[in-house]
């Protein structure tokens, strides 16, 4: 998917209610999805299933019902190079991204060595429920950019959360859950992610939340304003 010089405009009406997305990238090694602009998803803007070596660098999301984009890895998968970098999100219901691994009777395993999700943009999201009721889950909220792992057996994740800049993160209509209108959340992870330098603002609860995860994280140099927690730490 790579336009040189030109986005592509991926535009999916809001009453068609058949619609899960505008396409879902699955099975794969070694993407590279760049230029593209997704808008007006009932659902997730871009689905990215059990995909290794993915790189989605300046793509636009505007009015996704869900994630902007939505990955998600294969039960027990060891999973590396995942890059998300100057991608833009706005007026999604959750946020920019959401990467979580998968479960077998209700637990999650599997992990991301060297993960980069960086320079990217996210404003007036988790504003309120979906537009389709239907799709109201508690999967799918808090966290402009929301990590969910594992911490069992080795599902140890590394990798970088840097350089982003958060903005007004339900800051108007209603939660959907206590902790809704977040920044950067990490739930559950194993590992060392390195959460560095990002600014974070007007948000709801957290600008950043570390909940159920290992002391092994590294959060510094960060800036967060006037959100309901300033802190760097436990949601």
């Amino acid at each position: 998917f790579y336009n040189p010089g030109v986005p592509t405009t991926v535009e999916l009406p809001i009453s068609d209610g058949s619609s899960r997305g505008p396409f879902t990238i699955s099975n794969c090694t070694g993407v590279i999805i760049q230029d593209l602009r997704i808008a007006s998803s009932r659902d997730h803007g871009m689905i990215v299933a059990s995909c290794n070596n993915v790189t989605i660098r300046r793509c636009v999301y505007n009015n996704c019902g869900l994630w902007g984009i939505y990955m998600i890895l294969p039960y027990g998968a060891a999973y590396s190079n995942i890059t998300v970098e100057n991608c833009t999100a706005q007026w999604c219901h959750c946020g920019l991204l959401g990467l979580t691994t998968s479960q077998s009777g209700g637990t999650f395993i599997g992990k991301i060595t060297n993960l980069l999700v960086q320079y990217n943009t996210i404003l007036d999201c988790q504003l309120g429920a979906p537009w389709d009721a239907a799709l109201t889950a508690d999967d799918y909220w808090s966290g402009a950019i929301k990590l969910f792992g594992s911490l069992i057996g080795d599902s140890a994740w590394t990798g970088y959360v840097q350089y982003n800049y958060v903005d007004r993160q339900g800051t108007r209509d209603r939660d959907v859950k206590g902790v809704q209108g977040g920044g950067i959340y990490l739930d559950t992870v194993a590992g060392s992610i390195t959460v560095r330098y990002n600014d974070i603002r007007n948000c709801r609860t957290f600008g950043i939340g570390v909940e159920m995860s290992p002391a092994s994280h590294i959060v510094e140099y960060n800036s967060i304003y006037f959100c309901g927690q300033n802190n760097e730490g436990i949601a």
